[in-house]
């Protein structure tokens, strides 16, 4: 008995090796994804860029830093008060955050810059997105099921101190903004 344990135990180093060698490479096996989400380094970025965006003319609308296989995605999501985002509002832009990311870039490693609206189906990241969009369609997802389930689709009824509430399939649901993955609006197209 204690040797196949020993057997066991030491083809399980052996893999975990194997798969530390495939790494260290630069091998990653087809089944294994990493991606990690730094909201706190989101936070430290998003008070960074918003006087450049601002400064640019525009509006900061989110930040969503992603590393995924040892390089990074930079998103800035931008919007205007009075226009739709273009193409040549997106490279002014990341022109202005690259000229400042050259002096001192608060990203390390590699990552590419991506600047873009956050367009119709925006997603919502602070409560204020939430407030602004009371009345609107929305896909919201919970970290952890609340009333036995982790997705809605409902309209934003309201936003009480930090929650935000939502009518369901003719049900109320009250959801604490803490308690939030993700959430988008859910574009009317019929309104356009």
């Amino acid at each position: 008995m204690r040797l196949f344990f020993w057997a066991q135990r030491m083809r399980w180093l052996c893999k975990v090796t194997v798969f530390a060698e495939w790494i260290s490479m630069g091998l990653w096996p087809i089944f294994c994804f990493w991606t990690l989400y730094m909201d706190g380094k989101t936070a430290q970025l998003q008070a960074l860029l918003a006087p450049i965006v601002e400064e640019a003319g525009f509006a900061l609308w989110a930040v969503e830093y992603v590393l995924s296989r040892g390089s990074g995605v930079l998103r800035v999501f931008i919007e205007h008060s009075e226009r739709l985002i273009v193409v040549e509002d997106c490279v002014l832009v990341s022109r202005a955050i690259s000229a400042a990311f050259e002096v001192n870039d608060p990203v390390p490693g590699e990552y590419n810059l991506e600047v873009s609206s956050p367009g119709f189906d925006r997603p919502l990241c602070t409560l204020a997105h939430f407030e602004r969009f009371v009345g609107s369609q929305v896909r919201l997802e919970t970290l952890l099921p609340k009333a036995g389930r982790k997705r809605y689709r409902g309209e934003i009824l309201a936003v009480d101190g930090q929650n935000i509430v939502l009518k369901v399939d003719q049900q109320r649901f009250e959801i604490g903004f803490a308690e939030v993955a993700k959430a988008r609006v859910v574009p009317d197209f019929s309104k356009l």
